[in-house]
């Protein structure tokens, strides 16, 4: 897996700006209304400020923070209550969007992600922030890309790292193994014993 786990941040900020006297209005579904502002900055780097529901107000970003032309980032209020609840992030840089980040509490935290591994345009693993303290602290893979998830790795102790895999290796859809890990989500597995548990209870929808 790529490590979207250092990329993801769950107490991400939005991209946010005054209009400045050169930014570019925007009336980007040709309706005749400006329903939206573009600032660029002297590096390359952008940011549109949009109202996509047509209400008056902002509700969304859309931003190149690296300056190569293509937008990586956009942010939304869905719900309208001026805090950021979902994000869409190309982590990668190849132009195409693979992790899609919510804030399903709304406590202005992101606290579920998922995230496309490999670029084949399939979400492969899901993050969630479990006790909402504002640290991802499970992740749900698929490590063999057939559609079901076969491995949850966790952080047991709430230290802010990731220490345990769960993994189903036989594909009958209960977890088998049990192995400590020191780097995720691209564990590294350092310890492997075998366990009887059946089943895999995880607080992620």
């Amino acid at each position: 897996m790529s490590d979207s786990g250092d990329t993801i941040d769950s107490g991400a900020d939005a991209p946010t700006s005054t209009i400045a006297d050169n930014d570019v209005p925007l009336d980007y579904d040709n309706d005749g209304t400006v329903d939206g502002y573009l600032h660029q900055d002297a590096d390359g780097t952008a940011y549109a400020i949009l109202d996509t529901d047509h209400d008056g107000v902002s509700d969304t970003v859309a931003a190149d923070t690296d300056g190569d032309g293509y937008v990586d980032v956009v942010v939304t209020d869905t719900d309208g209550d001026g805090q950021v609840d979902y994000a869409v992030v190309d982590t990668d840089g190849d132009h195409v969007a693979d992790t899609a980040l919510y804030d399903r509490d709304g406590d202005g935290d992101f606290d579920y992600a998922a995230v496309d591994t490999n670029g084949d345009g399939v979400i492969d693993a899901t993050v969630a922030d479990t006790d909402n303290d504002g640290d991802f602290d499970a992740v749900e893979v698929d490590t063999d890309y057939d559609g079901d998830v076969d491995a949850v790795v966790v952080d047991t102790n709430d230290d802010g790292e990731f220490d345990t895999v769960y993994s189903d290796t036989d594909g009958d859809g209960t977890v088998d193994t049990t192995a400590s890990v020191t780097d995720t989500p691209d564990p590294v597995v350092t310890e492997s014993t075998t366990t009887t548990t059946t089943t895999t209870t995880t607080t992620t929808s």
